[in-house]
Formats: C-alpha cells, structure tokens, sequence
C-alpha cells in the first residue's frame, strides 16, 4: 500500500498548474469565454478542465472551487502544505 493519510490528504489538494491558472482567472472574475480567449483554448477546454477539478474535489460550484484555491494558497504561505501540494 503506497503512503497513508498524509498522502491521501495531499493527493486530494493537488491540481494541475492548468486548473490553477483556470481558477486564478475564475477568483478574479473572468468568464469562461474570457478565459478561453486569454489562455487561446475554447470555452469546452476550460469548461473540461473545471469539470474535471470538481470531480477530483467533489466541489460542485465555481464560488466553492474559487474558496478552496484561496484556501489552498493561504495554507501554502504559512507553510501548513508545500507549495507542490504534494
């Protein structure tokens, strides 16, 4: 069995650099649209990518993803996580 709580718990806090960026844009009020076109994807590759993190997180809306990246970030400054999240 490989790792233990502790890497549950960081394996659950990961995300891509790609949905980190999504989501960085997302905190500051952009829409998908606005995303796609700064990022140069369409609208279907951001709305994927948001799709698939809500999965891995069992998040269900953009404002509780949007909490938990701010969240994350908070606990990444005080050092509480590693700034990998692994």
């Amino acid at each position: 069995m490989e790792g233990g709580p502790e890497s549950n718990i960081r394996r659950r806090l990961h995300m891509t650099p790609r949905q980190q960026q999504i989501l960085e844009l997302v905190a500051a009020g952009f829409s998908d649209k606005q995303i796609a076109s700064k990022l140069r994807v369409s609208p279907r590759t951001v709305q994927s990518h948001l799709d698939r993190f809500f999965i891995e997180h069992g998040i269900h809306k953009r404002a509780a993803a949007v909490a938990f990246l701010l969240l994350l970030k908070e606990s990444r400054s005080q050092n509480i996580l590693p700034a990998d999240g692994r």
